[in-house]
């Protein structure tokens, strides 16, 4: 069982790789659907 200071880190970290990676991510496995999407600011 995490840590409750260890499971935050990991939390943490999932969202910057998701806010980072989002458009490559819908690129790579979404390609018609990331045409309709404007990835220039995600929240």
């Amino acid at each position: 069982m995490m840590s409750a200071p260890e499971s935050q880190d990991h939390d943490q970290r999932l969202k910057v790789l998701l806010k980072e990676f989002f458009d490559v991510f819908f690129l790579c496995f979404f390609p018609l659907w990331a045409a309709r999407f404007e990835f220039t600011k995600i929240e």
